[in-house]
């Protein structure tokens, strides 16, 4: 599915879109949202149910890897294009929307899998 979408995104990729994306205050607000935002929205939500003692980590779970985790559930792409598609008009503006969640996705998968590695866990799965 990811191959599909980013093949039918239909958005130049080239270092001056990039940097037109980067920026604009939509492409900021793009990848900080599908970065920052859906990394602290998880990781709090989590948190405060592991508080409030309606939920728990698996054995093993680190703060670190939690945060890690969270950062790469801003991979998903096809979905924020697709919100992108129905909520802008302007294909301008939707040119830069949809090169931001590209770039924001990478972002996000690469400093996810960076935390990941340097948290410490074995790479082995969780026993639940």
């Amino acid at each position: 599915m990811p191959v599909f979408a980013l093949a039918n995104a239909g958005v130049p990729v080239g270092i001056e879109p990039i940097r037109a994306a980067v920026g604009s205050r939509l492409g900021l607000a793009v990848i900080v949202g599908l970065v920052v935002g859906k990394m602290l929205g998880i990781t709090l939500v989590t948190l405060g149910a592991v508080r409030l003692g309606i939920g728990r980590l698996p054995a093993g779970t680190t703060t670190r890897s939690l945060v890690g985790i969270s950062l790469v559930a801003g991979i998903g792409f096809t979905v924020s294009i697709f919100e992108s598609e129905l909520a802008i008009e302007s294909p301008v503006a939707l040119g830069t929307a949809k090169l931001s969640v590209l770039i924001a996705s990478l972002l996000a998968a690469v400093l996810g899998v960076l935390l990941l590695r340097r948290s410490g866990g074995s790479g082995a799965p969780p026993q639940l």
